[in-house]
């Protein structure tokens, strides 16, 4: 299974549109299966490349609710959530481009 690991900064516009790219209906179990799958604190810390974390899965799962719509074409496969939980991981700070004075405590 060929996973892609983003390593530059992904903008929060980027990620929206990759989570949107699938029906929710096929998604969501997707995300469902993989939560099932760690379900202890233990299981969550092995994961080494720090994708598949409960804020990560809950996000990938609100996109597609919140702004997705069932009339997209292709069926999420369980490479395009990897995907899209690379991405989470990977998305940029907006608050780093403030000027110094201005970023919140």
């Amino acid at each position: 299974m060929a996973r892609s690991f983003f390593r530059s900064p992904v903008a929060d516009r980027e990620y929206v549109q990759r989570a949107r790219r699938h029906p929710p209906s096929s998604l969501l179990p997707l995300i469902a299966r993989t939560s099932a799958q760690r379900p202890t604190k233990e299981q969550w810390a092995t994961d080494r490349t720090g994708l598949c974390r409960p804020w990560g899965l809950a996000d990938a799962a609100w996109v597609p609710l919140a702004h997705g719509n069932e009339h997209r074409q292709r069926a999420a496969t369980e490479d395009d959530l990897w995907e899209i939980l690379a991405q989470h991981a990977a998305l940029d700070d907006p608050l780093r481009y403030l000027p110094v004075g201005e970023r919140p405590g």
